[in-house]
């Protein structure tokens, strides 16, 4: 796991696991967890989801997404 996040106000915490976001809802008052894990969004292997902590609010998770995937060009050499 790479670091769980929740907004103040808010009754869910998200969590990532490799190339998965993960969510558990939180009793209001106690924080104690309700019900099992779910799935938010799973990404491509290819794709690097990063969070900070700045990034979940009450209604929304923003984080950015460094996409790992390059194109690799091959040219032969003009011969004269």
């Amino acid at each position: 796991m790479l670091g769980a996040f929740w907004p103040p106000e808010g009754d869910v915490i998200y969590y990532q696991i490799d190339n998965t976001l993960w969510a558990r809802q939180l009793h209001s008052k106690t924080r104690k967890p309700l019900g099992d894990p779910f799935v938010v969004k799973q990404f491509a292997e290819s794709d690097r989801p990063t969070f900070s902590v700045r990034c979940v609010t009450k209604d929304a998770v923003y984080f950015t997404l460094q996409e790992m995937r390059a194109n690799l060009w091959i040219a032969d050499p003009i011969q004269k």
